[in-house]
């Protein structure tokens, strides 16, 4: 059993560290682990421990636990980026997780666009982009704060209408961009970890 602090974020979100060392160390971006066999999570970082998100459903749940059982690592982990080659990484709900450790642990080998959406809410309050992306409507300009200081061009979808934010679907922003694309693109599509398709 493996015991854990958490941290508030916005929208009811959790930042969890869970007491897991070996299991953090071996991490890399694109694994996730398994929750108690009831809910998973990408592995966030592995700062101080194995760090994940968890929204409002999955803390209720835990707010009655001190330890928890996790899982070994699940998932496959993601290549090194090549720099020569330019990428686009999609991502929804949970996945927001897994693109931060891509990008903190290989943006300097990163060449390309982030698209992260949502079908709730963000668990960050988005910033304004300072970083320009040709190809995109001048209005959606809503990005992950940290990804921006990092300088990873990166934009942000939700069916819910939001400042800067793109009305619609992930997949119907990277089709826009993609659409305008004057090189070929390496793809990275980051799955959703639904319960039906990991329990």
């Amino acid at each position: 059993m493996i015991s854990f602090s958490s941290q508030p974020l916005l929208n009811h979100y959790h930042h969890l560290v869970l007491d897991a060392p070996h299991v953090a160390k071996a991490a890399l971006p694109g694994h996730y682990v398994i929750i108690d066999k009831k809910f998973a999570c990408y592995v966030l970082g592995q700062q101080n421990g194995l760090e994940i998100i968890v929204d409002a459903s999955e803390m209720d749940y835990l707010q009655t636990k001190k330890q928890v059982e996790i899982s070994s690592l699940q998932g496959e982990a993601f290549s090194l980026p090549n720099k020569n080659q330019l990428y686009l990484v999609t991502a929804e709900d949970e996945g927001l997780s897994a693109v931060v450790f891509y990008c903190k642990k290989y943006r300097a080998e990163f060449h390309g666009l982030v698209l992260v959406g949502s079908s709730k809410t963000f668990p960050f309050a988005p910033c304004p982009s300072k970083l320009v992306i040709p190809s995109l409507p001048s209005n959606v300009i809503a990005s992950i704060p940290l990804l921006e200081d990092w300088g990873v061009p990166n934009r942000l979808a939700s069916i819910q209408e939001a400042p800067g934010v793109y009305e619609g679907t992930v997949e119907d922003l990277a089709k826009m961009w993609l659409s305008h694309a004057q090189t070929n693109i390496f793809k990275v599509s980051i799955p959703s970890l639904s319960h039906s398709s990991i329990l």
